[in-house]
C-alpha cells in the first residue's frame, strides 16, 4: 500500500508540475496567436452589445454569427434607428441591408480582408501583457493588454475565451485611462455549422442595389487633389500617435467621395469628405445648423459646400476637436 501511494504521490507531483510548465508558457503573445487561429476556424452564435464611451445612446445590439473566415452575420436589434439592418458576409461578398432607406451595398467580403490583417498582425511588433482571467458571457476568459506601436498610451484589452479561444470582450483605452469604446458578447453558443445562406442577403422587390466593389489603392494627399474638384480639407489637430496611412478616392453620384484614414497602430479613424451637390439635400441642408451623429461611431457636419464625416471610435471630446481642426 505505501508503495502504492508512492506511486500515486509521484504522479500528482509530475502532473502539478507539467501544469505549471504549461502555465508558464501561457502569455499575452501566444493567447492572442491562439485567438488569430480561432478567428478563422471557430464556429459560434450570439449576441453582442457595441457601446460608444461619453454618451450612453451610443449602444448598439446585435446578432451575430460566426463560421471563421467562411462567413459571419450580424443582425442589428438595438437601437430602433438601426433595427433590422444585416450585414452578411460570405467570404466573396460583404452584404449591407438597410431597411429605411430600401438599399443592400455590395462590398468586397471583408473576411478577405480581415484573414490578411490577422496574418500580418502577429508580426506587427504588437506588445501583449496577460492580466489574468474573468468571466465574460458566463466563460471564463484571459484578459490581455495590447499596446499600440506607437507609444501614445492608447491600449487595446481583450478578453479571450480561455477555452475556444474567440474574442468574447474588446475595449479600447485612451492615453488617459478613458474607456473609448468596448463590444462584449452577452450570450455565446458554439455549434457545428451554419447554414451557408445566412451569410447572404436575398434580394428584394423595391430594393436599390449599389455595388462598391471597386478595390482602390491608398494614394497621396497630391494625388487625390488631382482627383477630384473641390480642396480637401485636413485635420490640424490628431490625437497622440495618429498619422495618415493614405487617402481613397471614390466615384459617388456622379462626383467623388475622399476618404483619408489615421491610425496609430492599434486604433484608427477615417475622414470622409464630399460636396455637397452629391449627397441628399435636406440632408445637406440640416447640417447647416447642426453636425449629427447618425451612428454609434460616426460625425458628420458641414463646411461651406463640403459635408464631412468622421467614422471611428473615439472619444466624443476628440472627435470634436478634429472637426473643430478641419481646415
Amino acid at each position: 500500500m505505501k508503495q502504492i501511494s508512492r506511486i500515486i504521490s509521484i504522479a500528482v507531483l509530475l502532473f502539478s508540475l507539467s501544469a505549471i510548465v504549461q502555465a508558464g508558457q501561457l502569455d499575452g503573445i501566444t493567447v492572442i496567436r491562439k485567438m488569430f487561429h480561432a478567428a478563422g476556424t471557430v464556429t459560434y452564435t450570439g449576441t453582442e452589445v457595441t457601446r460608444i464611451a461619453g454618451n450612453a445612446s451610443l449602444r448598439s445590439r446585435q446578432l451575430i454569427q460566426r463560421a471563421g473566415f467562411r462567413g459571419m452575420r450580424e443582425e442589428y436589434i438595438d437601437p430602433s434607428a438601426f433595427r433590422g439592418e444585416v450585414i452578411a458576409d460570405d467570404s466573396r461578398v460583404s452584404s449591407h441591408y438597410i431597411p429605411g432607406d430600401k438599399v443592400l451595398i455590395l462590398r468586397p467580403s471583408r473576411l478577405a480582408a480581415m484573414r490578411t490583417r490577422m496574418r500580418q498582425l502577429p508580426r506587427a511588433g504588437l506588445k501583449a501583457r496577460l492580466l489574468g482571467t474573468d468571466k465574460v458571457a458566463g466563460r471564463k476568459a484571459y484578459i490581455v493588454k495590447v499596446n499600440a506601436r506607437s507609444g501614445n498610451g492608447a491600449t487595446r484589452k481583450l478578453w479571450i475565451d480561455a477555452e475556444k479561444w474567440v474574442k468574447l470582450k474588446t475595449e479600447d483605452i485612451s492615453a488617459n485611462g478613458t474607456v473609448v469604446s468596448s463590444s462584449y458578447l452577452t450570450d455565446i453558443k458554439f455549434v457545428k455549422s451554419i447554414p451557408a445562406d445566412h451569410f447572404k442577403i436575398a434580394r428584394r422587390p423595391g430594393v436599390r442595389v449599389v455595388r462598391d466593389d471597386a478595390r482602390r489603392s491608398a494614394m497621396s494627399i497630391a494625388q487625390a487633389q488631382h482627383k477630384v474638384n473641390f480642396h480637401i480639407l485636413l485635420p490640424a489637430y490628431l490625437p497622440a500617435g495618429f498619422k495618415s496611412a493614405g487617402v481613397m478616392v471614390k466615384p459617388f453620384r456622379g462626383g467623388n467621395i475622399v476618404a483619408i484614414r489615421y491610425t496609430d497602430g492599434v486604433n484608427s479613424f477615417s475622414l470622409f469628405q464630399s460636396p455637397g451637390s452629391i449627397l441628399n439635400r435636406p440632408f445637406h441642408d440640416r447640417l447647416r445648423h447642426n453636425p449629427c451623429r447618425l451612428g454609434v461611431d460616426d460625425y458628420t457636419w458641414q463646411r461651406g459646400d463640403l459635408t464631412l464625416t468622421i467614422i471611428g471610435r473615439l472619444p466624443s471630446n476628440q472627435v470634436r476637436q478634429i472637426a473643430k481642426s478641419v481646415k
